[in-house]
C-alpha cells in the first residue's frame, strides 16, 4: 500500500520500509514543500499517521536499527558494543549469540564470510565444540574491525555504482560502492554503498569446478562494470579489494588479461595469495554510462 501510494516520491524525497517512512528532504528550504507532497499523497489513500511516532526536521535519527544522517548511513553503537565487550564463547549458544550479532552489521564489514568462518566451523562441532587459536584470533580481529566500521552512502539517482568481487573456495564478497568528487580531494573518493558476503554450502563450495564447462561467450554486450570502464567485449576487468577506510577512500587495485590468456576455471581466477577473484560475472542489470 505504502509503495503504491508514494509511488512518485520513493528515491526522490521519500523512503518507505513497510509502514516507515522518511522523508529525506536534501535542503533545509524544501523541507515544508516535501511534506506537503507527501500528506497529500496519504490524503489521495486516506492514510493517517499517528502524531506521536512523528518528528520532523531532524537532523539525524535511528532508522531500522542504523543511524541515518546526512553525513550517511552508520552502525547502531549500541550492536557494536554488544560484540567488542563479549567474553569468548564457552558455549554453543553463545557462538550462535555471536554470529546472530555478527549478521545484523554484516553491511558494514567487508569479506565478512571469511572473518567469522572460524565460528561456523565451531558450531559445526555441535555442544563438545572445543575453542582453538583460529577462533580466539578471528575473534579480536573481528572486533578490531566491527570498532571502526566505514560509514555508508546511498546513492543517487543514475549514479554509476562500482562492483568489486572476490571469491575463495568458500566464500563469495562483494563490495557495492560509488565514486565522487570531494572537497580538498585531487581524485575521486570511493564511498561504500553496502557489503555482502556469502559463505558457501558443501554443495556450492566447488562452483570453480561445477562451472568447468567451457569459456564464456564474449562476443555478448554486459552491463556489468567492475571498475566503472565501458565494457570491453576483448578484456576481462579484474578487481582486488584491498582495505576500507572509514575515513578515506576504499583502496583497489585493477588488472586485465587479453582474451588469448583467458583460461576457464582456477587458473583465471587465482592471484594473491590464492584467493580466487570473480571473473566471469554474468549480466546482473547494474549498468553504468
Amino acid at each position: 500500500m505504502m509503495q503504491k501510494c508514494l509511488a512518485t516520491q520513493i528515491g526522490k524525497n521519500v523512503q518507505v520500509y513497510i509502514d516507515d517512512v522518511v522523508i529525506t528532504s536534501k535542503k533545509g528550504t524544501t523541507l515544508i514543500e516535501d511534506l506537503k507532497e507527501t500528506f497529500d499523497n496519504l490524503d489521495k489513500f486516506c492514510l493517517k499517521l499517528n502524531p506521536t511516532k512523528c518528528s520532523f526536521g531532524v537532523p539525524a535519527g535511528e532508522l531500522l536499527g542504523f543511524l541515518v544522517s546526512a553525513r550517511g548511513i552508520e552502525a547502531n553503537p549500541e550492536k557494536i558494543q554488544a560484540i567488542v565487550t563479549m567474553r569468548k564463547p564457552t558455549k554453543l549458544k553463545e557462538i550462535q549469540q555471536l554470529t546472530g550479532r555478527v549478521a545484523a552489521l554484516s553491511r558494514f564489514v567487508a569479506r565478512l564470510g571469511e572473518k567469522a568462518l572460524p565460528f561456523y566451523a565451531l558450531i559445526k562441532q555441535g555442544e563438545k565444540f572445543q575453542w582453538n587459536e583460529e577462533a580466539d584470533r578471528a575473534f579480536e580481529n573481528l572486533k578490531r574491525t566491527i570498532s571502526t566500521p566505514p560509514i555508508l552512502v546511498a546513492p543517487k539517482e543514475k549514479e554509476p555504482l562500482l562492483l568489486y568481487i572476490a571469491a575463495t573456495p568458500q566464500v563469495v564478497s562483494t563490495a557495492l560502492v560509488v565514486e565522487r568528487e570531494e572537497e580538498g580531494k585531487l581524485h575521486g573518493v570511493q564511498r561504500p554503498v553496502y557489503f555482502i558476503s556469502e559463505v558457501l554450502s558443501p554443495q556450492n563450495s566447488e562452483w570453480m569446478e561445477l562451472q568447468n564447462t567451457g569459456p564464456p561467450d564474449l562476443s555478448r554486450t554486459w552491463t556489468m562494470n567492475f571498475d566503472g570502464s565501458k565494457r570491453n567485449p576483448s578484456k576481462e576487468i579484474f578487481s582486488e579489494l584491498d582495505e576500507i577506510n572509514a575515513q578515506g577512500p576504499i583502496f583497489a587495485r585493477s588488472f586485465q588479461k587479453s582474451e588469448e590468456e583467458m583460461k576457464w576455471g582456477h587458473e583465471a581466477a587465482r592471484h594473491q595469495g590464492g584467493a580466487a577473484w570473480a571473473w566471469a560475472a554474468r549480466p546482473c542489470g547494474v549498468a553504468t554510462s
